[in-house]
């Protein structure tokens, strides 16, 4: 059986340093975990978005992460995730994820359910949170493995889709 350690969180994000929504993630994200050696966080930062390098900076964030830049000057989630999915140091035996930087963890212990649930399942599996909004019906997060992907014979995320329905898409393949 393989045993998936540490969860990706990868983290698109775009100026959202001043509204408190990155920060209020992030700080959910730690507050909640059971153990921050469970968590990575791949950031993908615009160029031009000073107040998130900024706060990457100046900010002691105790879980382990790197920062990669988007030069594009439009947002793309499906093309962001997969530069993410390729581009994260982190890789082996990591589950793999996508949140959003206007979400926030509220459930304690998430860490290790997820990695329960996942290694439950042999890394064959898609995970979700109830998000309070969609609940069962779509995932609008969801933490799965390359090797689930790899099985899909697919990218990551499906590309024909810049914000909506990549989501849409993996609902679909759970079915």
């Amino acid at each position: 059986m393989n045993q998936y350690n540490r969860i990706n969180i990868f983290l698109p994000t775009y100026k959202r340093v001043e509204s408190g929504m990155l920060p209020r993630f992030v700080d959910s994200l730690v507050k909640c975990a059971d153990c921050l050696d469970n968590l990575y966080i791949t950031f993908l930062i615009n160029a031009d978005d000073v107040e998130t390098v900024y706060y990457l900076k100046s900010t002691v964030i105790p879980v382990e992460y790197q920062a990669l830049y988007w030069n594009e000057d439009k947002p793309h989630l499906g093309r962001m995730y997969n530069y993410l999915y390729e581009n994260t140091k982190v890789k082996d035996r990591s589950v793999v994820s996508m949140v959003g930087d206007d979400m926030e963890v509220q459930t304690p212990g998430y860490d290790t359910a997820i990695l329960h649930a996942i290694n439950r399942r042999c890394g064959k599996v898609v995970v979700y949170c109830n998000d309070l909004f969609q609940r069962e019906k779509l995932c609008v997060n969801l933490f799965t493995t390359r090797e689930l992907v790899g099985l899909t014979g697919k990218p990551f995320m499906c590309e024909k889709f810049a914000s909506y329905f990549i989501d849409t898409v993996w609902m679909y393949v759970l079915k």
